[in-house]
């Protein structure tokens, strides 16, 4: 079913398939990897506003991060070739402008969303605010009521039904 191999054999490993499994740490994130000789990478067009609208925080996020990476590397290219005065240590500039182009759209999108966010809660909080006054207003009123029916119980009414009127000064009971 499965042959055996010895352990020596598995661990044993390419040079490329050792590059492409381990993440390069610390100051070697800062340089390309090595390649052929005088084939600069392939790259495509910068992100276009509208696809990065589509992606999710997380997605913008993990992208930002790669970007970020690759204006390094490109940077730290860019200042070999600047302090060794050889412009074949950087022929590809064009690189580095579309990734600046893809971060400044990337900031873009956060700040169209955050604004959406802003403009979100003060629509609540307003809403918030007109509920809250219906239900004080909504409350007064209860209370308003309920002072009336109060002092209506507590009038006696006499036996005899009369009112008073006042003239000149002197109290008139009439009957009614």
């Amino acid at each position: 079913m499965f042959a055996y191999r010895p352990l020596g054999v598995l661990l044993r490993r390419s040079p490329v398939q050792q590059s492409a499994r381990l993440p390069r740490r610390g100051i070697e994130e800062f340089y390309e990897a090595p390649g052929k000789d005088n084939e600069h990478p392939q790259t495509g067009r910068p992100w276009r506003t509208d696809e990065l609208r589509l992606k999710s925080f997380s997605d913008l996020h993990k992208l930002w991060f790669v970007l970020l990476k690759e204006r390094n590397v490109l940077m730290t290219q860019r200042e070999e070739a600047r302090i060794d005065r050889d412009k074949a240590k950087f022929p590809v500039p064009y690189r580095l402008k579309k990734v600046k182009l893809s971060m400044s759209r990337i900031k873009v999108v956060l700040s169209e969303r955050e604004i959406v966010v802003k403009k979100a809660r003060a629509q609540v909080r307003v809403l918030y605010e007109q509920k809250l006054a219906l239900a004080r207003a909504a409350a007064a009123a209860e209370d308003v009521a309920e002072e009336g029916a109060a002092d209506a119980a507590e009038v006696p009414v006499a036996a005899d039904a009369t009112t008073s009127t006042e003239e000149g000064g002197q109290v008139r009971k009439e009957e009614l």
